[in-house]
């Protein structure tokens, strides 16, 4: 559903609309506990590596350009300097046109149990 946003002149642009996603009240609380939970489990038992920083309570911008700012430094003071090289990935859109039905016919074979996967 999209809505109009106030005050724009013309609505012919799409950059002039909202759109807004009407989930169930029901599920956006469940999801929040289950994401509190997730959080709290792998900070708690350490599972994601320190440098880890995507959906990380108090790593923001500036910590992600602190941290690589520091080891770039690290691999440029070694004894013998190294190069210092950084992978970037953005997959947001990455499964949005995937075929449902294919991808778990290609879990299944792979053994990843249906109910995780739903």
């Amino acid at each position: 559903m999209v809505l109009g946003k106030p005050g724009k002149d013309d609505y012919t642009i799409p950059k002039a609309y909202r759109s807004i996603a009407l989930l169930n009240t029901i599920d956006k609380f469940i999801d929040s506990i289950i994401a509190r939970r997730i959080s709290y489990v792998t900070g708690a038992h350490q599972l994601l590596p320190s440098t880890y920083i995507g959906r990380c309570k108090r790593r923001s911008v500036n910590y992600t350009l602190y941290t690589i700012i520091e080891k770039i430094y690290e691999a440029w003071n070694l004894p013998e300097p190294q190069i210092a090289s950084l992978l970037l990935l953005d997959i947001s859109g990455a499964f949005d046109k995937i075929l449902r039905a294919r991808l778990l016919h290609n879990l299944y074979k792979r053994k990843i149990n249906n109910r995780m996967v739903k």
